[in-house]
């Protein structure tokens, strides 16, 4: 009969061996990299004809869309500056660089970084590389990214949201955003010679933004009305618009405030 020491010893070896088992066996895949898989899948294995199987990778604006012809060949796009100039801030030469390497290049008909993928990669390195695209490229939080697959009727040039919409450039159509939606096969920005800076951006803006200074339901920030006039308030959230945002004054700036609803 074992004794209480015996059995201890016996605990502590089975101990080491669960210990040293977990260290070295591999891993779940991780949520984001299973879940852009199961996309990339999704749209490869359905065949619906007359459509295209669309895959959208999102961190709010930041963003990787593929999209699955009839010849099974993917094509993808990661978000540009072109209509959403916002980005500029974020694609600097340096991640630019890093994204090339990756293997993508700049597609002038909307700014977007395109690549296509052979149609023999796995799903798991396509995965993988929208990964890395999207946090080398962009610094996006891909731990909590917006996965979803969509098919949409299959044209030269499908509709894309438009410089005013999130997701500005990615390939959609739904019916409540065809007003500000892109209806081409390439985008060119109204002409905004007169904003080259958070200072021109005052000069246009100022006067109407003074008179008409609200709060938003987003960011917000408060004013102590003694020490604070309506013209800097004006002046702030400008610099916001252009510096944070990439306002760049096109589309017409729309002002209003909380009386107006």
């Amino acid at each position: 009969m074992p004794t209480r020491r015996m059995r201890g010893a016996a605990c502590a070896a089975i101990l080491s061996i669960v210990v040293t088992s977990s260290g070295s066996a591999a891993g779940p895949p991780q949520p984001s990299q299973a879940r852009v898989e199961a996309a990339l899948q999704n749209i490869a294995a359905l065949e619906r004809p007359g459509q295209d199987g669309l895959a959208t990778f999102a961190d709010g604006n930041k963003y990787v869309q593929c999209r699955r012809l009839p010849d099974h060949a993917l094509h993808c796009e990661a978000a540009g500056a072109l209509l959403q100039p916002s980005l500029s801030h974020v694609l600097v030469p340096e991640r630019v660089a890093k994204l090339a390497a990756l293997g993508w290049s700049l597609d002038s008909s909307f700014g977007n970084f395109a690549q296509v993928f052979a149609t023999d990669l796995p799903a798991s390195q396509v995965a993988e590389k929208i990964l890395k695209t999207l946090t080398d490229g962009y610094d996006a939080d891909v731990t909590n990214l917006e996965v979803r697959s969509d098919w949409i009727t299959s044209q030269a040039c499908p509709p894309r949201n438009g410089p005013t919409q999130n997701l500005a450039g990615a390939i959609s159509d739904p019916p409540a955003l065809a007003k500000g939606a892109i209806y081409a096969c390439s985008y060119t920005p109204a002409p905004s010679a007169s904003i080259g800076s958070a200072a021109d951006l005052i000069n246009v803006y100022g006067t109407r933004v003074t008179g008409e200074p609200g709060r938003v339901p987003n960011y917000w920030k408060n004013y102590p009305l003694e020490t604070v006039d309506d013209a800097t308030i004006a002046r702030e959230l400008l610099t916001v618009l252009y510096d944070v945002y990439g306002y760049i004054g096109a589309p017409k700036l729309k002002i209003g405030t909380e009386k107006e609803r």
